[in-house]
């Protein structure tokens, strides 16, 4: 239990809908930090649920101040397993506020990998006021097999978004997709270093964007990826490369002066 229960109704009702646009607090916006997206996403999330469940409660002819509220039990609940861990471990407070913190810890992991998966990626505006539909372009994937077999093939989110009903094991990668310079366990550390991250991956949002304009431009045409989108992949990489170097460097001389230290 993670105290993070309204998320799964609005990952599918809210996320699933509204993804790739303004209206969806789970994308990532061109720009926008991990640092300024995680208060957002944790906290327009739930009232994005909340609006759902009042939606659905008044479509079912129910009151919201009743306990047919899912968003009450999503708050009770919770709120019950840390009194019970409190009262059976004698934490008291400390033991209460420790439960809420891991699922605090827990929930912001998650939305980490959301920032990854849509940063910057954006559906067009139709004429008549609504959103384009969901497609392949809307996603970031990551084909690397070590790490889509250890999370079930979950970087291959593209196939997720559009197919919501595809089992897991069963995704695929689209050749259209927009494509990850790593991994989500690389992609997850570059988030928490901003100017690095927007350094690698605005360059490639923004020649993902104008290729997707050059092809609906010629719509006869099959897919095919620019030059500038070949160079920005490229360049993405061995940024990449750079700075995973760069951390195992790091990393290895702050073990090294911990161990010597000890």
């Amino acid at each position: 239990n993670v105290n993070y229960m309204h998320w799964g109704e609005e990952h599918l009702s809210g996320h699933h809908e509204t993804v790739a646009t303004p209206n969806d607090p789970a994308t990532s916006r061109l720009n926008e930090s991990l640092y300024r997206f995680l208060p957002r996403t944790l906290i327009y999330s739930w009232f994005s649920a909340r609006d759902l469940e009042n939606k659905r409660l008044k479509n079912e002819g129910k009151s919201r101040f009743s306990l047919h509220n899912r968003m009450f039990w999503n708050t009770v609940i919770p709120l019950a397993w840390a009194l019970t861990i409190a009262k059976i471990t004698k934490g008291g407070m400390r033991a209460i506020m420790l439960f809420y913190l891991q699922g605090f810890g827990a929930a912001s992991m998650l939305e980490v990998i959301n920032y990854i998966e849509h940063y910057g990626l954006t559906r067009d505006k139709l004429p008549n006021g609504t959103y384009e539909p969901v497609n392949p372009t809307h996603s970031w994937n990551s084909p690397h097999r070590v790490s889509n077999s250890l999370l079930l093939k979950l970087q291959r989110h593209s196939d997720h978004h559009t197919y919501s009903m595809r089992p897991y094991h069963l995704l695929r990668n689209f050749k259209e997709s927009p494509q990850l310079p790593t991994g989500y366990p690389g992609m997850y550390i570059l988030s928490f270093f901003p100017p690095v991250f927007f350094w690698i991956m605005n360059p490639l949002v923004n020649a993902h964007s104008k290729n997707k304009e050059r092809l609906l431009k010629n719509p006869d045409l099959p897919f095919s990826k620019s030059e500038e989108l070949i160079k920005a992949e490229t360049s993405a990489y061995r940024k990449m490369l750079l700075f995973n170097t760069l951390s195992l460097v790091a990393g290895g001389a702050l073990v090294n002066k911990i161990v010597s230290s000890v």
